[in-house]
């Protein structure tokens, strides 16, 4: 996806439609907050409050697409750890899951 471009950019819509929600649920004293991690060459962590805020620098070239990527990916891994927790200590579950046969 070329930077700026957000039209049909799946990562921002992975970020509006799977991560904020989810954020808003965690945050629900104020705005949810979404945090890219970056090494401090690139401008060091960046702490965005509200999609609105992000997405305006997204379309002004002020923050790099790898770097939404990187922070998009760091997100589900940590919105994820709850399922890898349940499916360690539960490996029956895993199993059972990975038979399931697709049906369509």
């Amino acid at each position: 996806m070329p930077a700026k471009e957000t039209d049909g950019n799946p990562v921002l819509d992975l970020l509006r439609l799977v991560v904020w929600p989810r954020l808003a649920q965690l945050h629900r004293d104020g705005p949810a907050r979404f945090e890219i991690k970056r090494p401090e060459k690139f401008g060091g962590p960046k702490l965005y409050v509200g999609y609105d805020a992000l997405l305006a620098e997204y379309k002004s070239g002020a923050l790099h697409p790898m770097d939404l990527k990187n922070g998009v990916a760091d997100a589900l891994f940590a919105l994820l750890e709850p399922v890898r927790t349940h499916f360690k200590a539960h490996p029956e579950n895993l199993a059972f899951v990975q038979g399931l046969k697709r049906t369509r």
